[in-house]
């Protein structure tokens, strides 16, 4: 009998560590799949319109290609409107424009002339949605009707694309309520647009009923003057320099892409691989070239950046110049915690809001990025970017307005500065540059 009932024992144990092996592996699916795609090692390139030739062939590290935000996945997943125990009052997007032609004019014409010619989708745009358009931003969108010609800075059909399904995304999220959001947008043809595309989603009454606002400022501090020292401290940015790669490997790049700036260079690859599934200059054969770029030379470029990107949002300076720049709209924000708005702005928009919040990633601020604060019921908030929380720290919590202080961050930053006023004087720079003179001394 003991014998009989052991085997039965070591039967039945079997099969419960069977069944626990199964269940496990079908959680660990069901947990990957639902996890941000920020969190997986490679992923696959989506085809847009048919340019991405093969892509579904193509792998990427995404630590390092995580700026084209072309696979479309962080804009139709994350966290935004979900939390546990929190009635919404008010919700503030910001929103980095779409992906763009390259900054130089020589370098945007080697876009392919199929993601420049958007006439049809902007004509289109300009008659749904003829509310939202004022003199400014009709003009501005002149652009994109009367040519199909790439030039700089321009939005492609991809950033068109890119906005059009992070709007479907977040109007999923917010669906229960419909407020009527007020939207900004910078003086660009391409934050107008981004704005647009954004809107056609996400709700298409929004341009039935008012006109998008526009401003010059990159930070939407309204009716807030930028202080002088955050403009001075532009100046004394750490500049993005080259880390101890091979003067070889630096010579190379630099004469290939025909500029010496690190920032520049990644500029012109990123949206290249971002657009097609190759870059310029890249290397037809495996073998070493000097007038060509390898798989290899691309994967430890894009790697040095990341260490690159990330000294730069660490410098002192960046932090100081993101504080002082956005704190007026930080500041504006906590006073309108009922309010609904969407800002269509930039990279440098979204960097200083991360770094206000001590957040400084190792890697470009991707297209289509957006920041989003929700506020809740009880003043309290929290902060998402790309669809993941980042502040408070503790996932699924908010924060009091009232208990939230940037006292110490201040202090660190401007530690001979009594106040925001002193901060923001010219006298504050002088300061910094005798300090930088008796340490070099």
């Amino acid at each position: 009998m003991g014998e009989v009932r052991s085997a039965r024992e070591s039967i039945f144990y079997t099969v419960v560590l069977a069944a626990t092996i199964a269940l496990l592996y079908t959680f660990q699916a069901e947990f990957q799949d639902s996890l941000p795609i920020r969190f997986s090692s490679y992923y696959e390139i989506e085809s847009v319109f048919g340019v991405l030739e093969n892509a579904e062939e193509s792998k990427y590290d995404f630590e390092s290609e995580r700026s084209c935000n072309h696979t479309f996945y962080e804009l139709t997943h994350g966290e935004e409107g979900r939390l546990d125990n929190g009635t919404l009052t008010g919700v503030h997007i910001f929103l980095r424009h779409g992906h763009r032609t390259a900054m130089d004019s020589k370098r945007a014409k080697k876009t392919p002339r199929n993601l420049c010619d958007i006439r049809s989708t902007v004509k289109k745009m300009m008659i749904n949605q003829k509310a939202c358009f004022t003199s400014t931003l009709e003009s501005a969108m002149s652009v994109y009707t009367q040519s199909d010609k790439c030039i700089s800075s321009q939005l492609t059909a991809l950033g068109v694309e890119q906005h059009k399904r992070l709007g479907s995304f977040l109007r999923s999220r917010y669906s229960s309520f419909t407020p009527d959001f007020a939207v900004h947008s910078t003086t660009y043809s391409r934050t107008f647009l981004s704005a647009l595309s954004f809107l056609s989603t996400f709700d298409t009454s929004i341009c039935t009923k008012t006109a998008i606002m526009p401003t010059k400022d990159t930070y939407f501090r309204g009716e807030a003057k930028p202080c002088p020292s955050s403009i001075l401290l532009k100046k004394h940015f750490k500049e993005k320099t080259w880390t101890n790669t091979s003067i070889e490997y630096r010579q190379k790049l630099t004469k290939l892409y025909k500029d010496t700036w690190v920032d520049v260079i990644a500029d012109q690859l990123f949206i290249e691989s971002c657009s097609s599934s190759s870059f310029s200059h890249r290397c037809k054969t495996s073998a070493k070239h000097e007038k060509c770029l390898s798989d290899n030379d691309f994967k430890n470029f894009t790697s040095m950046l990341e260490y690159v990107n990330y000294e730069y949002f660490k410098n002192e300076n960046y932090q100081r110049h993101s504080y002082l720049s956005v704190k007026p709209l930080i500041k504006r924000l906590f006073a309108e915690t009922q309010n609904y708005q969407i800002y269509s702005g930039h990279d440098l928009t979204i960097g200083a809001i991360l770094s206000y919040f001590d957040f400084f990633p190792s890697f470009r601020i991707p297209f289509a990025s957006r920041v989003v604060f929700e506020f809740f019921e009880g003043d309290s908030f929290r902060l998402l970017f790309n669809g993941v929380q980042i502040f408070p720290k503790l996932l699924n919590q908010t924060v009091q307005i009232a208990e939230f202080s940037d006292e110490e961050k201040f202090k660190k930053l401007f530690p001979s500065s009594k106040s925001m006023k002193d901060a923001c004087s010219k006298q504050l720079i002088e300061n910094f540059r005798r300090r930088k003179r008796h340490l070099d001394s």
